[in-house]
């Protein structure tokens, strides 16, 4: 696009759906792609303290990493909770491109 930051490839691919049919397929495929910082998550900037910041300025910190509760429940549905441990980065490394895969994981946290 205009802003060097967002691409989109269109892909003809061939493909034969395993234990359905031995019909191949083809059909176009979009993969979006979006650059940023390698080292933070997305939406995600690089500080000269190495550590990654949001849209706002403010640090972003990672999930907490226990997933399991006191009573030993699951917490996989519950909402997620950001721990004292701050994304770190590299100042000064460039922006890597990364597929864009937002529309199929809207509803997972990914880091």
């Amino acid at each position: 696009d205009s802003t060097g930051k967002r691409g989109k490839t269109l892909v003809r691919v061939r493909f034969k759906r395993l234990n359905q049919s031995d019909k191949k397929e083809e059909k176009d495929v979009a993969l979006y792609w979006i650059k940023r910082d390698p080292g933070c998550p997305l939406g995600g900037t690089c500080s000269a303290a190495g550590q990654c910041q949001d849209e706002q300025g403010k640090p972003m910190h990672q999930l907490k990493d226990d997933h399991k509760s006191r009573s030993g429940t699951s917490r996989k549905n519950a909402p997620e909770e950001r721990g004292e441990q701050p994304f770190t980065c590299t100042p000064g490394q460039p922006e890597a491109w990364f597929m864009n895969l937002d529309s199929t994981l809207e509803a997972k946290p990914y880091q």
